[in-house]
């Protein structure tokens, strides 16, 4: 089979592969669509000698290196082609997505649902060969059914960006009654703004690129937006919400001054959820501080989550939300490519001027 690897230095490469055969407790999917996500920039934009040292990227428990060789990807989606001896929960031909983080099985977070907390988790496309490929491996507890109403892109990115979005919401509390101000409409960001547009709030949309929040503002999903390069997003946002501030905000982005930003014009008792980190956040070799504005929290009394992807027990919700309340996240989606393409697909989402990029199958 095909599959896509980093080289460094923001190049790729197509290596052949043999098909992976499914261990007892694992699922071989026919991959269908897989997407780029913004935690892949790390691994496109390290140098080569890294990646050929094989010691680039996340170390110690509960994470692995990337290196040459390994194929990149973690959000796909596709048909179930082989099944391993142990498992039950799926059938060949069945329409999934997964969630990308692989645990241990038996830890507390394990047995919550929740693997991308386990300390021992193996994450797709990280250490272990992803999902930019024709076949991709994960265990079978990870494997969700997609929903016959729900597309193979949108099923693409279920497993990640779109799950860390519902999730961030959820923690919100967003509802019709609230103003939600999303810092950073990168892919992430755009999925926000749309879950929580069709949540019935007004939403704000914040970011330096000018193509994103035309993206938005054209499709309607978001009512506002600001360019914080170029405006005063503290009086905007402070006249929008009539002087008492930001009650619901979501900083969808790794910059420090949207994490500032957010505590500065946060209401008294406002709700902060972080679901976006930088390149350099992710890398836990570099200085990883993020600055935030200590004396707002305290004296305002905020309630400041982070929400790192999602519980595997949301998934059904999930996926019922978007189609009960016809959330279309389809129109997120601005590139298509064929993993062939890769260069030019990375090269185009690393300027920013995109939506979410699919890899079609």
């Amino acid at each position: 089979m095909k599959g896509l690897v980093f080289i460094g230095d923001m190049k790729t490469e197509v290596r052949d592969f043999p098909i992976p055969e499914p261990k007892a407790d694992e699922v071989r999917i026919k991959t269908m669509a897989s997407a780029i996500c913004g935690s892949d920039m790390m691994f496109y934009r390290a140098p080569s000698d890294l990646l050929k040292s094989g010691a680039f990227g996340a170390t110690g428990a509960g994470a692995a290196a990337i290196s040459i060789g390994t194929i990149s990807g973690h959000e796909a989606s596709g048909y179930v082609d082989a099944i391993g001896s142990a498992v039950t929960n799926v059938k060949i031909g069945d329409r999934v997505t997964f969630h990308h983080h692989q645990g241990c099985g038996h830890c507390k977070h394990c047995l919550d649902g929740e693997p991308m907390l386990c300390q021992d988790r193996r994450p797709l496309g990280v250490g272990i060969n992803g999902s930019n490929a024709e076949y991709c491996v994960i265990k079978a507890a990870n494997v969700l059914p997609l929903h016959e109403k729900l597309s193979f892109a949108t099923g693409a990115f279920l497993g990640c960006q779109a799950a860390t979005a519902y999730s961030s919401l959820m923690k919100a509390q967003v509802s019709g009654n609230d103003l939600l101000v999303v810092y950073g409409v990168g892919a992430l960001g755009q999925q926000t703004a749309l879950m929580g547009k069709k949540m019935g709030a007004r939403v704000v949309g914040i970011d330096i690129s000018d193509y994103r929040l035309d993206l938005l503002k054209g499709k309607g999903i978001i009512d506002v937006g600001i360019n914080s390069k170029t405006e005063d997003c503290k009086a905007i946002l402070m006249d929008l919400t009539h002087g008492i501030g930001v009650k619901k905000g979501i900083v969808a982005c790794g910059a420090d001054q949207m994490r500032m930003l957010a505590a500065d014009v946060a209401s008294v008792k406002g709700i902060i959820v972080i679901t976006g980190a930088s390149e350099g956040n992710m890398d836990p070799t570099a200085d990883a501080s993020w600055r935030f504005d200590g004396r707002a929290v305290l004296r305002k009394e905020l309630t400041i989550r982070g929400s790192y992807v999602c519980p595997l027990g949301l998934f059904e919700d999930l996926q019922n939300f978007l189609v009960d309340m016809d959330v279309n996240l389809d129109q997120l989606v601005t590139h298509h490519f064929t993993i062939e393409q890769g260069d030019e697909a990375f090269a185009l989402f690393a300027k920013g001027q995109t939506g979410k990029v699919v890899f079609d199958f």
